[in-house]
């Protein structure tokens, strides 16, 4: 099944809304801010599909205008059931120049003997911002499925202009690597990853920041670095998708609470 989702989000008077969408099964697009007088524009991806099937293709293309800001949330766990062939995932997100887009997804969990490939390429012009979020769990651990999916493989590129400033590739292949090497996920079973582009004059800052924030954290394995740019990556092992999924939420309202100028700009729904 192909299932497309296309909206454009715009901006009047400082206050963004919902301009052009289209989608079509299993897809829908769904406002969940509380306050319409925050200038930033809440938007859940809903599906009425279980999860992710055999054969599905996956189309999402985001267009934020000038001055646009928008928190897009989804709706639960990204489930990617067993698989003769295989699914893919195709996203293609422009930002315009002052405009804001946040996007922490609910973790993904890869059934046994699932195939899913994810490809994304964020364009964005000058003075906008980026936070992205991805986590990734070895599958229904509960079930006796740790690291049974058949493949996984996601590609991330980030260009600012014509210039590529970012590119992340994972490639997971537990049949043929085992990834509780040494060395690979050891004793953790999930991974997170967050990158902040642009981070500002105070990276550095924002860094130890996020360092204190994690030595209240338990269970977890962190890796901080500032990013060609001017950005922050952030990448975490640890055990649970929730724990992952709040500590990624938590850290993106902490960089953007001290990011010089942003208070009003990105300020969370409240």
């Amino acid at each position: 099944m192909i299932g497309e989702l296309t909206f454009t989000v715009a901006n009047r008077t400082g206050k963004s809304f919902l301009g052009q969408a289209y989608c079509t099964h299993p897809f829908k697009i769904a406002p969940v801010g509380e306050h319409p007088e925050n200038p930033t524009l809440y938007l859940m991806i809903r599906s009425s599909s279980p999860g992710v099937l055999d054969n599905d293709h996956y189309k999402i293309n985001i267009h934020l205008n000038s001055g646009s800001r928008l928190h897009l949330q989804t709706q639960s766990y990204q489930r990617i059931f067993k698989m003769d062939n295989g699914a893919r995932q195709e996203m293609v997100v422009n930002l315009a120049a002052k405009s804001y887009f946040c996007f922490i997804p609910h973790p993904v969990v890869p059934h046994e003997n699932s195939r899913f490939y994810s490809h994304t390429v964020i364009n964005m012009a000058e003075e906008s911002r980026l936070v992205w979020g991805e986590i990734i769990t070895c599958g229904r651990k509960l079930s006796g499925e740790a690291f049974k999916f058949t493949s996984l493989h996601t590609i991330l590129k980030i260009y600012n202009g014509d210039r590529l400033i970012f590119k992340d590739q994972l490639l997971l292949c537990p049949g043929t690597t085992r990834l509780q090497n040494l060395g690979l996920y050891e004793d953790y079973s999930h991974q997170a990853n967050l990158v902040l582009l642009p981070a500002g004059p105070d990276a550095a800052t924002l860094l130890e920041l996020v360092q204190e924030y994690f030595l209240k954290i338990n269970n977890v394995a962190v890796g901080l670095t500032e990013i060609a740019s001017n950005g922050i990556l952030i990448r975490i092992l640890g055990t649970s998708g929730e724990q992952l999924f709040s500590c990624l939420q938590e850290i993106s309202a902490l960089l953007l609470e001290n990011i010089a100028g942003s208070e009003i700009l990105l300020s969370p729904e409240k």
